[in-house]
């Protein structure tokens, strides 16, 4: 009975290790699993948005509200070259791009902004 009580303190500090052990690897698995299911979530976006109706929807926009059709339809056609998303902001200081990218817009009247 005494060796049993000699050895006790090692098995509850075994044991405290364990727990803290799963706890740390639950924790670190768990925000890997966010962090990816985050960057998904923005790829599937990204997809579905950037597809040939996306750009087609601005392009109709173009022909019934734009000042400058040809314009208009020039920024969705570069828009669409680089794959990107398009702003209707009317300033470029409003558009907020990923990092490493800039807004752009065509120099004329009636062009959508873009990231680049």
């Amino acid at each position: 009975m005494k060796s049993l009580q000699k050895y006790l303190p090692i098995y509850f500090l075994f044991i405290f290790i364990i727990i803290i052990g799963f706890y740390v690897f639950y924790i670190k698995y768990n925000t890997i699993s966010n962090i990816d299911m985050e960057y998904n979530k923005e790829i599937k976006l990204n997809n579905i948005l950037k597809t040939k109706n996306y750009y087609d929807g601005f392009r109709k926009k173009c022909e019934v509200e734009s000042v400058s059709v040809g314009c208009c339809l020039s920024s969705v056609n570069n828009a669409e070259l680089v794959s990107s998303l398009i702003f209707n902001e009317k300033s470029l200081n409003d558009v907020i791009c990923p990092d490493n990218f800039i807004p752009v817009m065509n120099k004329c009247e009636g062009s959508y902004q873009w990231c680049e």
